[in-house]
């Protein structure tokens, strides 16, 4: 019995250095990046659109009705502000500063890639 399993060791060892050539594999997870000329004509295309400060019209229009930020609190659970400056493009994105809440602060990043 144990030169039975010797063999099998030595076999299966020897089978298990040859791969299987024919197939080659593909990454299926693997995207094709944008062209750099593709980036450049999105960042010109939507700068002039995305330009300014952006406030969630929800919350302002409470906040307008109600003269009260402590009554329209709950119209800010979500991002409420955000101050897009197209001048500061570094790349393919722009920092954004973000409002959340009444107070919360942070910054996300905007990313100028092509979609469907």
């Amino acid at each position: 019995m144990p030169k039975f399993l010797f063999l099998f060791l030595v076999a299966n060892l020897l089978n298990a250095g040859r791969g299987n050539a024919q197939s080659a594999v593909k990454d299926s997870l693997t995207t094709k990046l944008p062209s750099r000329n593709q980036t450049d004509e999105l960042i010109q295309k939507f700068k002039p659109i995305i330009q300014g400060v952006w406030l969630k019209a929800d919350y302002v229009n409470k906040v307008g009705k109600t003269k009260s930020p402590l009554a329209a609190s709950d119209q800010a659970m979500d991002i409420t502000t955000m101050y897009i400056n197209s001048d500061s493009v570094k790349g393919d994105s722009i920092i954004v500063p973000v409002g959340a809440g009444n107070h919360d602060g942070s910054n996300l990043r905007l990313k100028f890639i092509p979609g469907k």
